[in-house]
């Protein structure tokens, strides 16, 4: 059975811009570590920034940083 909350969240059409310009600016800045070997939180929380607001951009960088490091 499918869990009706997470699947309304997931549907959420506010939601679904969000999660794909997550996904491609995480995109954008792990290129930008690959090719210069720095820089990964600085491109991610400046991109996330122009799509949320600050805290919110800091915070969906947290994770990723400390997993790639």
């Amino acid at each position: 059975m499918i869990d009706t909350y997470w699947h309304s969240i997931m549907l959420d059409p506010l939601l679904q811009p969000l999660v794909f310009s997550a996904f491609f600016i995480y995109f954008v800045a792990g290129v930008v570590k690959g090719t210069l070997g720095i820089g990964f939180p600085t491109t991610a929380v400046s991109l996330l920034a122009q799509v949320t607001d600050a805290r919110t951009a800091i915070s969906l960088v947290v994770i990723p940083v400390v997993v790639t490091n």
